[in-house]
């Protein structure tokens, strides 16, 4: 054999190597791309309300190829007044379902969310509580028996969070391990390890039996039947934060460098939707750094609500977030940002 072929023989070994690298980087986030949609959706609210003032969107879920919606409208010198509607994509509303106000006249608002395949709101906070399901052949809410505060399950752990205190409950010998308060916390479950995102870090939890051990006394079902008499956790034993902005303290009431609004598994990978001062985007974690890897468009003022997170939390459902319009002058929901496998939906309301 020449030299020269030798070198030719080696030269298309290496360019082999080199392919087959490539294609393993596939799922390290490198080449994960996503398919973004912006659109205005026209909707049809003005026959559906009692007078012409607008209406706010509040809480929204999907389902299929509906939406399954609460807005409310503010009236100057008028109680306000709720309304739940289902949506299709293109934003005409099928159907304008009657509700109590039992259901909408909370003061903390409502918590709309899947269980099971199931439409569930859930009202109050801790107190006062109730819970009513969405019979979508009958199109009536019924309240049914009070639904727990379970963010996350698997095969493995039962997750709750209430209050000041998150509980991850061993399936296999019903002990409980307990974390710590984190405002709306969402929990992800990547090879065997669980991580919790708020709005300013991500803890990882390589062993839930590595947390502090719970007294059986503050076990989650007997907080929740504690209402208020209950003093919290501040335990952050087992986990370990890779990431944290250090910019960020939760009293001094401005918001982080870069605000994490949701995270999501996609191809095996933790993702998460940033935003910071300048356009929102998805990013990763590498040592121990936010790496945008793809914008999704401008700075979108997000509301994150207090009692809101259970949706964020439920499995093979979209991630959505309402935004607001800052040019607008007032805190009038514009719309809301949707993330369904490798697309991203942003949808403007407009109403006519």
């Amino acid at each position: 054999m020449t030299k020269q072929r030798s070198i030719s023989i080696f030269i298309s070994f290496l360019m082999l190597c080199v392919l087959c690298s490539c294609g393993s980087n596939r799922g390290n986030g490198k080449d994960i791309r996503f398919k973004v949609s912006v659109k205005t959706l026209y909707m049809n609210v003005w026959n559906m309300t009692e007078s012409a003032a607008a209406i706010n969107l509040t809480n929204i879920i999907r389902i299929d190829n509906r939406y399954y919606c609460f807005f409310e409208k503010n009236v100057p010198n008028y109680d306000k007044k709720g309304y739940f509607f289902i949506m299709k994509e293109n934003g005409i509303i099928e159907k304008n379902i009657s509700i109590t106000e039992e259901i909408y006249d909370s003061y903390y608002g409502v918590d709309l969310f899947l269980r099971n395949d199931s439409i569930l709101v859930k009202t109050g906070i801790h107190t006062n509580e109730a819970t009513y399901y969405f019979d979508r052949n009958k199109l009536i809410w019924e309240q049914i028996e009070e639904a727990d505060d379970v963010v996350y399950e698997d095969e493995m752990y039962y997750v709750t969070a209430r209050r000041n205190r998150m509980w991850f409950r061993d399936k296999s010998d019903g002990k409980e391990y307990e974390l710590g308060y984190l405002f709306s916390p969402i929990v992800n479950s990547v090879n065997g390890r669980y991580y919790i995102t708020t709005v300013d870090q991500v803890l990882q939890i390589d062993d839930p039996r590595d947390m502090k051990l719970c007294d059986p006394r503050d076990y989650y079902d007997i907080v929740k039947q504690q209402k208020w008499n209950y003093r919290g956790s501040d335990s952050f034993t087992g986990t370990r934060a890779i990431y944290k902005d250090s910019t960020y303290l939760d009293q001094d009431r401005h918001t982080p460098r870069i605000s994490i609004l949701t995270s999501f598994v996609y191809e095996s990978q933790l993702l998460h939707l940033c935003v910071n001062s300048e356009s929102t985007f998805i990013a990763r974690l590498e040592n121990d750094q936010l790496i945008p890897i793809q914008n999704v468009g401008p700075h979108y003022h997000v509301i994150l609500y207090y009692n809101g997170y259970r949706m964020e939390n439920q499995k093979k459902c979209s991630h959505i977030l309402l935004f607001w319009d800052e040019d607008k002058g007032s805190i009038n929901i514009s719309g809301f940002i949707e993330i369904i496998g490798n697309r991203v939906n942003i949808r403007y309301l407009n109403q006519c």
